[in-house]
């Protein structure tokens, strides 16, 4: 499946509202992503969460006080085949807060598969293009 990007399943639009929780050496956490945020985005996430696309991914570029960055697969293969395959750009209607997840970009329509988590407020990267879609909290459920 994660090598036919092509095939039927990646067609499945998310639902409204679900959750990913998201495991990691230091503990976990969940990603709740809302579709009417960003439709194109969102189904591109759940399906690639649905592939355990992320499984064996890891957190590669941190910027104290700015972001987190993943989104690459473990397996070099898969990497090769969706590191291009970019999506059309969803309409900018969340600002870039505190545990917000948006896509990483060059410009316009070049979102692919790369991920950031804001570990403050970015307000300023919304008129760059870079498209807030879900929030993430701690397993206790505080904002993060």
């Amino acid at each position: 499946m994660l090598l036919n990007p092509e095939h039927d399943f990646w067609k499945e639009a998310a639902p409204a509202v679900f959750k990913a929780k998201i495991q990691t050496s230091k503990g976990g956490f969940v990603v709740e992503a809302r579709r009417d945020w960003a439709p194109i985005g969102t189904d591109r996430f759940y399906n690639l969460v649905r592939a355990s696309f992320f499984d064996d991914s890891r957190f590669y570029r941190i910027r104290a006080g700015f972001i987190v960055q993943f989104g690459l697969p473990g397996n070099p293969e898969t990497t090769q085949v969706w590191k291009d395959r970019a999506m059309p750009d969803d309409p900018v209607k969340q600002s870039n807060k505190r545990g917000f997840i948006a896509y990483t970009m060059t410009g316009p329509q070049t979102k692919t598969i790369q991920l950031y988590i804001s570990t403050v407020g970015n307000s300023r990267l919304d008129a760059q293009g870079f498209i807030p879609y879900w929030s993430c909290t701690r397993r206790n459920g505080s904002s993060r």
